[in-house]
């Protein structure tokens, strides 16, 4: 929940005028990206029933959830990624909005382009799931605004929404960010959670806390800068074992006089269910999670093997789920540093990172072979 003082007004944007399909492509296949391609013209304004880069607009608009499947709209259901035809779409709307500092909210599977006003404000050429408002991107605008995104697809789904949210608060808490472990009924133990903040201005400091039914330290952050996006991380835990199957974690944020209170729902899961957990990076003290499946029935002074399942596209961390149920080891799912990266450099010390994590949790067998 949102405190009236912080958001002023939201904007949906539902009608689209879309442009394409383009071709899908890859670097190394055929030597293009068609997220890198400029297809189109992003300063001028999309029209229906004109015809641009020899695609014809058309009218669109966005179904339940305010989602726009380009999918479903080009008649390309899911294939293997290297049978896609079309891997590229355009979708034009214009919002008219009253002077003010604005957040621009959007999802899309799977690469992004935005450009307001004729200039490029995002550019996302990562590989994700859909997931509602996971970008956040600060905004000064007045009167009519032009908004075109460029959506590109590797794999899976091909979606798009998008939102306008003016804010009055010189930071936005980006709640649809936050990096959030699934409990365990009946334990009561210490996690992690992060909550990104978008500066909207240069803020001196900012605090986060949370409210009741937890106990945390309040953390602080000085000098953030206009523009940036800075996950918080917080040890948090809840001040009695949860149970049923959800908890409401309140964290509160204040800065520059303005104060905003954020609830995220967190899971609450039996011990021997697939879960979400996080943990805190030793590297740079950000949250990161994973997902984990203990053996059935564990004993707590047992000794179990422990299964790392490389699988982090998209930074789903449920790949952990797929393998069967076993009565002999825990089963690992990174999500490659939330799918920034492949298992190669960072994303090679997430998972030695995991390892020694789990391990110093769970009964694992260390001397174990494979």
């Amino acid at each position: 929940m949102t405190s009236p003082s912080c958001l002023v007004e939201e904007v949906q944007l539902r009608e689209f005028v879309v442009c394409g399909p383009f071709p899908h492509g890859s670097l190394a296949r055929d030597g293009f990206d068609p997220l890198l391609v400029e297809w189109l013209d992003p300063s001028q304004p999309l029209s229906e029933g004109v015809e641009v880069a020899g695609r014809r607009c058309l009218r669109a608009a966005a179904g339940a959830g305010g989602v726009l499947d380009f999918a479903a709209l080009f008649g390309e259901g899911f294939k293997p990624f290297w049978r896609l035809e079309h891997g590229l779409a355009y979708a034009y709307a214009e919002a008219e909005v009253e002077e003010g500092r604005y957040v621009l909210l959007a999802g899309s599977e799977d690469g992004l382009a935005v450009y307001v006003n004729g200039r490029r404000a995002l550019l996302q050429p990562i590989a994700r799931r859909f997931a509602p408002d996971f970008y956040a991107v600060p905004l000064r605008l007045s009167g009519r605004a032009r908004l075109l995104f460029k959506v590109s697809r590797l794999a899976g789904g091909w979606k798009l929404g998008a939102r306008l949210v003016r804010v009055e608060a010189p930071f936005y808490a980006h709640a649809a960010r936050a990096v959030k472990p699934d409990l365990v009924r009946g334990r009561g133990e210490r996690v992690y959670v992060s909550l990104p903040l978008v500066a909207l201005e240069d803020i001196a400091a900012v605090s986060v806390r949370v409210g009741g039914g937890w106990k945390s330290s309040r953390v602080e952050v000085k000098r953030l800068r206009a523009g940036e996006e800075v996950p918080i991380a917080l040890a948090v835990e809840p001040a009695q074992p949860p149970s049923g199957d959800e908890a409401a974690l309140d964290l509160i944020v204040e800065a520059g006089g303005f104060r905003e209170e954020v609830e995220l729902k967190l899971r609450v899961m039996g011990e021997g269910e697939h879960r979400v957990e996080t943990y805190l990076s030793r590297v740079d003290g950000s949250v990161h999670s994973y997902g984990l499946k203990p053996p059935k029935a564990a004993e707590p002074r047992g000794k179990y093997g422990l299964l790392i399942s490389l699988h982090g596209f998209k930074g789903h961390p449920y790949f952990s789920e797929l393998h069967g149920d076993k009565d002999w080891l825990f089963v690992v799912g990174p999500s490659a540093r939330d799918g920034e990266v492949p298992y190669r450099e960072m994303g090679c010390v997430e998972v030695l990172e995991l390892l020694e994590w789990v391990a110093s949790r769970y009964p694992v067998d260390r001397d174990r072979g494979t």
